[in-house]
C-alpha cells in the first residue's frame, strides 16, 4: 500500500478515536450539568463563553392502535346516530400493498417481478468505517 494512504488511514483513526472521546466527555459533562441545573433548580445559566438553558418541553404522539379503539369505543356507546357517524368518519381507510401476498403472486407465477420493478427504487452508498488493528 502506498504511504501516503498509510498516513490517511492512521490519522482518520486517531481523529476516530478523538471524537468517540469527545462524545463519552460531552456526555458526561453534560449529565453533571443537568443534576446541578436541577440542584440549583435553574432553568438557565451563563458563564463568560456560554449560555445553556435546562427547560422541560413536551413531546405528544399517538398510539394509533389505542385512539382507533377509543373512537370505536365512543361510536358504539353513543346512543346518536349522528355523532355515531361523525365519530368513524374520522377513520380512513389506506390502501396498501400486503407484501406478503405479494410475494405470494410472484412465487404462484400470477406475476413477475419485472411486472412492478418500476415501483421499486434502490440505491447505494460506500460507507467508512474504520476498526483498530489488534496488535
Amino acid at each position: 500500500m502506498n504511504q501516503k494512504l498509510n498516513k490517511l488511514i492512521d490519522e482518520y483513526l486517531i481523529a476516530n478515536d478523538r471524537a468517540k472521546e469527545a462524545t463519552s466527555i460531552k456526555s458526561t459533562v453534560a449529565g453533571q450539568l443537568k443534576n446541578l441545573l436541577e440542584e440549583e433548580n435553574l432553568e438557565e445559566a451563563q458563564s463568560s463563553e456560554a449560555r445553556v438553558t435546562y427547560k422541560l418541553s413536551t413531546k405528544v404522539t399517538v398510539n394509533e392502535e389505542k385512539l382507533l379503539a377509543c373512537i370505536k369505543r365512543l361510536a358504539e356507546s353513543t346512543s346518536s346516530e349522528q355523532i355515531r357517524k361523525q365519530l368513524l368518519s374520522s377513520i380512513i381507510t389506506v390502501e396498501k400493498v400486503d407484501e406478503e401476498y405479494l410475494e405470494t403472486l410472484i412465487y404462484d407465477g400470477v406475476l413477475s417481478p419485472e411486472d412492478i420493478e418500476d415501483s421499486y427504487t434502490s440505491t447505494q452508498s460506500k460507507t467508512l468505517r474504520c476498526y483498530k488493528l489488534k496488535k
